[in-house]
């Protein structure tokens, strides 16, 4: 039986690293993304297939579900996700709803689209969070909190859906090399300042590669005696 794979932000570093260690293991994988033309390109790259969906919109989560509804799927990775380093006294309500929207209700509104599809192949999520929702941060208030929140949802996800024979993770990095971290709201002059802290502040003295990371999800996925989880892939990183 073909196994099934859906990746949410498939087209760029976690997801799209992820999406190559599934497509590897003969997985029939399928990624998403908000750029029509990203998403393409990368699913052409990865031999994958492409849907195109905002992950902020519980209608087009609906939409992206559906294809699975018929023959299930094996397995949901939640890894989009948009984060921005802001201090306290620029936040908007427009800009935290979209990091809730994004980070927290997305994934939880399309695990309910799909949970008959799920179900149907005793699945497995594996959502991807941030350190910083357990260790704290700097002007990351925003993002941390829709991660802790995530968080919570899968460990509350995984007791509930137990008996239907779903399992729900999380896997946390710390500060990894992807596309992300040039998009935090950091003035690009400033980002090599940005990262040099992260280094001096990473006991191993090496950022996370998406790889890292998308090794994680992979263990996650392959140990069925595996569920609640939140796993640090984070070097040992800490603000202080």
């Amino acid at each position: 039986m073909v196994r099934r794979a859906l990746i949410t932000g498939g087209n760029s570093g976690i997801g799209y690293a992820t999406a190559e260690l599934l497509v590897a293991r003969d997985y029939e994988v399928t990624i998403s993304g908000r750029n029509p033309q990203r998403v393409a390109e990368a699913a052409e790259r990865l031999g994958a297939k492409a849907l195109v969906a905002d992950v902020a919109s519980v209608e087009q989560l609906n939409g992206l579900a559906e294809p699975f509804l018929k023959e299930g799927l094996d397995v949901l990775v939640n890894s989009a996700g948009m984060g921005q380093v802001i201090p306290i006294g620029q936040y908007t309500e427009e800009g935290f709803a979209e990091h809730i929207n994004v980070n927290l209700r997305g994934p939880l509104f399309l695990i309910q689209a799909l949970l008959p599809a799920l179900q149907a192949r005793r699945g497995v999520v594996v959502s991807v969070s941030t350190v910083a929702a357990e260790t704290g941060g700097p002007s990351f208030v925003q993002y941390a909190a829709a991660k802790a929140g995530l968080n919570a949802m899968s460990r509350c996800l995984s007791m509930e859906l137990a008996p239907l024979g779903v399992r729900t993770n999380v896997v946390s990095p710390g500060p990894v090399e992807t596309p992300i971290f040039a998009k935090l709201g950091v003035p690009e002059e400033q980002v090599d300042g940005v990262r040099a802290g992260m280094l001096e502040r990473s006991p191993l003295g090496r950022l996370g590669q998406p790889e890292d990371v998308a090794r994680a999800i992979l263990a996650q996925i392959e140990n069925p005696n595996v569920t609640g989880a939140v796993w640090q892939i984070d070097g040992g990183f800490r603000w202080a």
